[in-house]
């Protein structure tokens, strides 16, 4: 519903998001490398959404924005979390 009225404030599918599965490291570990991505790509939000379990325990790290920014911003995120000395899987 607010598509059809406030259509004119946005482009449709301009707005996507990616993220990346990352495990071992907490989100303390990955703050820096946060704020790197947010200073290199303004206007786009980075987010990291701990999941944890009694069986498993990992981070989902990812970009929300601009889609044509969104594949650059992903591709710095993986790299920095290689970097850092983590693995990192596509989120299922």
């Amino acid at each position: 519903m607010l598509d059809n009225w406030y259509a004119d404030q946005h482009a449709a599918g301009s707005v996507a998001e990616s993220a990346i599965v990352v495990r071992g490291a907490g989100e303390s570990q990955l703050i820096d490398l946060m704020n790197a991505t947010l200073a290199r790509f303004p206007g786009l939000k980075v987010f990291s959404l701990p999941h944890m379990s009694e069986t498993d325990r990992y981070i989902e790290l990812g970009v929300r924005g601009e889609a044509q920014r969104i594949p650059a911003a992903i591709a710095e995120l993986k790299s920095g979390v290689v970097g850092l000395g983590f693995a990192w899987a596509d989120t299922p």
